[in-house]
């Protein structure tokens, strides 16, 4: 196309075939007529169709679903599938490729780009109820797949991610690793944007596992999000992490452990919502030895130790103690007994 150009396209018959080929230059002289140069070192390539997993010489569902695999990590892929699924040749697959995989079935994902687009950073979050996580996108523009990894702590159990809003062509496909991780998968098959119920994208149940004194930690990360035309939108995350352990329902005051004790006893209750919460020991006349708390605390299952001293630091004798839990609306006394 012009004196400085070095590009050349080469027209082949066939895709999955190896061609080579080599360069010489060339000149057209007035004196010695046409002169070569040697030809340069011969260089071979297999030309192939972008999209075209399976090796068929079609794009098609069967294709696209290979890629969906390739990027959860289900298979890994060969490298010849690997080139011919990055589809914006950035050498990663993700959920671009994807969608640049969907509009060649399509034909370009007419309907979706036929919409003006907004443009602005994604806000991604992770938030929670009791029995659900939610994974939420602040956006005003219009998006055709996103792309998450959910850190999965062992002592919570989750289910399938189900979708915020169950549009025609919408579709969420998840995969779990051995370790926890979770990675998932969210576009419109049809072309077509992703939807979501005000900005909640994704829900997933869950089941906390652990045991009373266990918490558990999880974390969104690696967010992608493609735009109209597959391109990648620059993603925040805002609230990446959400911590879960079991709330007791009821105010309990528990046995203290050992007892009878010495030196050191544990006294253990459960707080079921925010209160300020006195724990007392008392001798045998009623009077008080010790407060070991007035303070407010959360809700949760708490635990003092009472290392048989009074308020001045001074050994208790052995002898019966009571202990009692007391808030605005619960009362509890038990009995510990301290030998020396």
């Amino acid at each position: 196309s012009g004196p400085d150009d070095t590009t050349a396209t080469i027209s082949v018959p066939a895709n999955y075939v190896e061609y080579c080929y080599n360069v010489k230059a060339r000149w057209n002289t007035d004196n010695y007529g046409v002169i070569e140069s040697k030809p340069s070192n011969t260089a071979c390539a297999v030309s192939f169709l972008p999209g075209d997993i399976d090796f068929n010489n079609n794009v098609d569902v069967s294709d696209l679903l290979a890629v969906v695999d390739f990027v959860l990590e289900v298979v890994l892929p060969s490298e010849t599938e690997f080139r011919n699924a990055d589809m914006n040749n950035d050498m990663q697959l993700n959920i671009a490729d994807v969608v640049m995989i969907i509009d060649v079935i399509v034909g370009g994902g007419q309907n979706a780009r036929t919409i003006a687009q907004s443009e602005g950073e994604v806000i991604a979050d992770l938030t929670r109820t009791d029995q659900e996580l939610m994974i939420g996108l602040d956006y005003a523009g219009l998006t055709r797949g996103i792309q998450f990894t959910l850190r999965v702590d062992k002592a919570v159990s989750i289910g399938s991610p189900q979708l915020a809003v169950d549009g025609e062509g919408m579709m969420v496909v998840s995969n779990q690793s051995e370790d926890g991780t979770l990675t998932v998968l969210v576009f419109n098959g049809t072309g077509g944007t992703v939807d979501r119920e005000g900005d909640i994208l994704v829900r997933i149940p869950y089941k906390f596992t652990g045991s009373r004194n266990d918490k558990a930690m999880l974390e969104l990360t690696d967010v992608q999000v493609a735009g109209i035309l597959g391109q990648a939108l620059p993603v925040t995350i805002r609230e990446k992490r959400v911590e879960i352990v079991i709330v007791p329902s009821i105010f309990a005051l528990h046995q203290n452990y050992p007892n009878p004790f010495n030196p050191v006893t544990e006294i253990q209750f459960d707080v079921p919502v925010e209160s300020q919460v006195r724990l007392t020991v008392y001798n045998i006349m009623g009077q008080e030895v010790r407060t070991l708390t007035n303070e407010t605390l959360k809700a949760g299952f708490h635990s003092i130790r009472w290392d048989g001293t009074n308020g001045l630091g001074e050994s208790v004798s052995t002898g019966l103690y009571f202990y009692r839990l007391s808030s605005s609306s619960f009362t509890s006394t038990k009995k510990m007994v301290m030998v020396k």
